[in-house]
């Protein structure tokens, strides 16, 4: 959502492509497609990390596949999926010690 780019700042995205991170984008390779829901065939994704949330605001979020063939129709969500996310007090981060 245009109206939200001023408080989604630090992202970062993990992916096959750049597992360390990326500020600018993910990367799925190109072996993972066709995908075929398929038993053995492992579902391609990318991990986003939103580092700067801001409290108590509704943040809309929409994450495109950029790649030949892919067509893009906002009122079908082809080509994308949209979600909202929420950070209130308390929802902050929680340490794991995984020793």
């Amino acid at each position: 959502n245009p109206a939200d780019r001023d408080a989604l700042s630090g992202i970062i995205y993990y992916s096959l492509g750049d597992p360390s991170g990326s500020k600018v984008y993910g990367v799925i390779p190109n072996y993972y497609f066709p995908y075929r829901n398929a038993p053995d065939h492992v579902q391609p994704f990318v991990l986003v990390q939103f580092k700067n949330l801001p409290l108590n605001r509704l943040l809309s979020v929409t994450c495109r596949a950029w790649a030949p063939g892919i067509q893009h129709d906002s009122r079908g969500m082809r080509g994308m999926v949209s979600f909202q996310l929420f950070r209130s007090q308390g929802s902050g981060t929680t340490n794991i010690d995984a020793s």
